[in-house]
């Protein structure tokens, strides 16, 4: 299931346009980027192209602030879950997307997945960073986890899939976060 999961976000990263990288606007004519906008225009792909969800529902950024089920420090919001609402059980995906990377919310992002992976039965984590390269990420990773920014140590942090696409020209680039960092995580 994990590659059919990666291709589905691939093909679907494959079809936003450019527009939805950098959004114009009345002050800036080469746009600015707006992860909410990206993030609706994702949904959109993702849903137009699904044939096969198997029962699961693509929700996005569902609310978890007062849910009895996640513990107050983990009620964080993800940009997407797939999953069987009301239950549980079959928590396939839980999905963060970037447009900036700054470190403070890459490194949100990432505890957030590793949460959900972890605590919540989600079986895959992916981390989506748009207008940047793999390399960019991985160069920008190992010097937050050297400068000890983040130490993550769980089983599951290791194998939060990346996606990485600059712009709409480009192919989306997939790794791990192990593969990224190497000997520096666990």
């Amino acid at each position: 299931m994990r590659e059919i999961y990666i291709n589905a976000f691939k093909s679907a990263l494959s079809e936003i346009e450019e527009c939805y990288y950098h959004v114009r606007t009345t002050y800036c004519d080469e746009g600015i980027v707006r992860e909410r906008v990206f993030c609706y225009e994702l949904y959109h792909k993702l849903r137009s192209a699904d044939n096969d969800r198997r029962q699961l529902s693509l929700s996005a950024e569902i609310d978890k602030r007062g849910h009895i089920g996640f513990a107050p420090s983990h009620q964080a919001n993800p940009d997407f879950v797939l999953h069987n609402p009301g239950t549980f059980k079959n928590n396939e995906v839980v999905v963060e997307v970037k447009g900036k990377m700054v470190k403070d919310g890459v490194i949100k992002d990432l505890r957030t997945l590793d949460n959900f992976l972890s605590l919540y039965n989600y079986r895959y984590g992916f981390f989506i960073l748009y207008n940047y390269s793999i390399q960019q990420l991985k160069h920008r990773l190992i010097l937050w986890a050297r400068n000890g920014s983040f130490d993550e140590r769980s089983d599951k942090f290791k194998d939060i899939i990346v996606f990485c696409k600059q712009n709409a020209k480009t192919n989306t680039e997939v790794s791990t976060i192990g593969r990224l960092l190497g000997d520096i995580v666990g």
